[in-house]
């Protein structure tokens, strides 16, 4: 871990590679429903499913030895006070002790509140300050993420991903950006 730099690494993966990514912590470390703040974790390795209307992601310190990872659905009674969420999000992180990088993912353009919900996020990790990688409106394909912290490395999987590259497609960006309306690397980070 001594020698990891503060640079994630967003890689497209297959389901297969997904799933055998997650054996080893297969709901132990993982965000599952009803996808609320209260399923926040922090963990060395993390993950969460069918992130389509929701805002899913997380916030890595620069010692990259956890990640706080949140899946927020914006269907759910108890995520209508963002106040709530973004206190019990953060609650999780350690401000001021270093420097932090976030990654957020989601909102499908189903219905207003999607897009309202990721904008708060981002937003929030705006006002901390806080670099975040950004992978809006996944076009009607649940999404599955995992943060390894040995590895510095965020996964990306779904259908479409797994379609892409079992048909040969090797260009991480092209295959973010042919399934996701919009793709910003934060500084640092890689493909």
């Amino acid at each position: 871990m001594d020698n990891v730099s503060f640079k994630a690494r967003i890689r497209p993966t297959t389901m297969k590679e997904f799933t055998e990514a997650t054996a080893d912590i297969y709901k132990i470390a993982s965000v599952e429903y009803p996808w609320t703040a209260k399923e926040t974790i922090k963990a060395a390795k993390a993950y969460t499913t069918d992130i389509l209307d929701c805002t899913a992601g997380g916030i890595v310190d620069e010692t990259g030895k956890s990640v706080v990872l949140f899946h927020i659905c914006p269907t759910q009674p108890q995520n209508f006070n963002f106040e709530e969420i973004e206190k019990h999000i953060m609650s999780f992180v350690e401000e001021g002790k270093g420097k932090l990088k976030g990654f957020l993912i989601g909102s499908q353009k189903i219905f207003k509140d999607s897009d309202v919900l990721f904008k708060k996020l981002q937003k929030m990790l705006k006002n901390k300050k806080i670099p975040t990688t950004i992978i809006k409106g996944t076009k009607e394909d649940k999404t599955h993420i995992l943060y390894n912290a040995d590895k510095n490395e965020w996964l990306v999987s779904s259908f479409a991903i797994n379609h892409k590259i079992n048909n040969g497609e090797k260009d991480a960006k092209k295959i973010l950006t042919d399934c996701f309306d919009e793709v910003k690397i934060a500084k640092g980070d890689s493909f």
